[in-house]
C-alpha cells in the first residue's frame, strides 16, 4: 500500500477548511501562539500548513511536530495523519507497523477514515498479516457510522461468509443501505438481487430501477446489465435501440464482452435506427463501430 497524495489531500481538505474557518483567517504567528497554548485546531491548522507549503515554507519535519503533538492530545485526525505518514515515508523512514499503530489509535476513537484505512490494510494484507475477521470488525465499524463503501464491503463480505458469518440476509441489507445513499456499485449488486430474488422477491421493474441509478452514475457494468434488460425487455419495454446505446457505452468503459454484444446487435438493427443512437450516445459511441 502506497502513500497518495490525493488521499491525502481527500482526507485533510475538510479538516483544514474546518480549521480556516473557525480561525478566521488566522496568521501564522497567531496559530504559533495558540499551538503554544495547547490549542489542537491551531496544531492542526499548523501542520498541514507546513505538509503543504499552505501559508508557510512547506517543511515536512515541522508539520510531524505538530502532528505528533495534536496526536498526543488524543486528535483523532492527527493520529490518522501520522498514519499516513509513516504508510508513505513522507519525511519519515517508512514504517507499516507505525502506521498501523496510529490508524489503530485513530479507529478506536471512532474516526471513520481510520476504521475503513484498517480494514483495507487487513483485507488486503498490505501493511499487517492478512486477517479478514479483522478487516470485518472495522468494516462494521465504518459501516453502523453511515460509510456507504464500507457498507457495501461488508456486505460482499457477508454474503460470501469472509471474515464473519455468511448471511444474505445481512448482506441484503448493508447492501440497501449503501444504495439507498447513492453508492453504485450497492445500486448494481441489488439490481441483480432483484433479478435473481436473492433475499427479496424477485422483481423485474425494481432491478431495472436500480440498475439504471448505477447508470446514470456511469457504473460501466450498469451499462452493460441494462443492455440486456433492454433487448429481452426484462422489467422494461423492450428496446433493442435502447439496448445498443447502454452496449455502446459500456463497451467505451472496456467492459469485457460490451463491444461482441454491440456489433451483434447492430446486424438486428436498420441504419436508420443506428444513426440515432449515435445522436443519443456520447461521441465515443461514435468510434466504436456498428453501422
Amino acid at each position: 500500500m502506497r502513500f497518495s497524495r490525493g488521499l491525502w489531500v481527500v482526507f485533510l481538505g475538510g479538516m483544514v477548511a474546518a480549521v480556516a474557518f473557525a480561525g478566521g483567517g488566522r496568521d501564522l504567528q497567531k496559530l504559533r501562539a495558540d499551538a503554544a497554548q495547547g490549542s489542537v485546531e491551531a496544531e492542526l491548522a499548523l501542520a498541514s500548513a507546513y505538509m503543504f507549503g499552505d501559508g508557510a515554507a512547506r517543511d515536512e519535519s515541522e508539520a510531524l511536530k505538530w502532528f505528533r503533538t495534536a496526536a498526543g492530545q488524543g486528535s483523532a485526525e492527527a493520529q490518522m495523519s501520522l498514519g499516513m505518514i509513516y504508510l508513505g515515508g513522507q519525511g519519515v523512514p517508512k514504517d507499516e507497523s507505525e502506521a498501523l499503530n496510529w490508524f489503530r489509535r485513530a479507529g478506536e476513537q471512532g474516526l471513520v477514515e481510520a476504521q475503513v484505512m484498517l480494514a483495507g490494510i487487513y483485507a488486503t494484507g498490505q501493511g499487517a498479516a492478512l486477517d479478514e475477521r479483522e478487516a470485518a470488525k472495522w468494516l462494521r465499524l465504518a459501516a453502523a457510522k453511515g460509510d456507504a463503501g464500507a457498507q457495501n464491503n461488508l456486505a460482499w463480505m457477508c454474503a460470501n461468509g469472509r471474515g464473519t458469518a455468511q448471511d444474505p440476509v445481512e448482506a441484503a441489507r448493508w447492501y440497501r443501505l449503501a444504495a439507498d445513499q447513492g453508492f453504485a456499485a450497492a445500486q448494481l449488486t441489488v439490481g441483480q438481487m432483484y433479478s435473481a430474488g436473492f433475499s427479496v422477491a424477485r422483481d423485474d421493474m425494481e432491478a431495472a430501477r436500480w440498475y439504471r441509478l448505477a447508470a446514470e452514475q456511469g457504473l460501466p457494468e450498469a451499462h452493460m446489465t441494462l443492455g440486456q434488460i433492454y433487448e429481452k425487455g426484462l422489467g422494461v419495454p423492450q428496446d433493442l435501440l435502447a439496448a445498443y446505446i447502454e452496449y455502446s457505452r459500456a463497451a467505451a468503459a472496456g467492459v469485457e464482452g460490451a463491444a461482441r454484444e454491440r456489433d451483434r446487435l447492430a446486424g438486428k438493427l436498420p441504419a436508420s435506427d443506428l444513426q440515432a443512437a449515435l445522436a443519443k450516445a456520447p461521441p465515443t459511441v461514435g468510434k466504436l463501430g456498428g453501422r
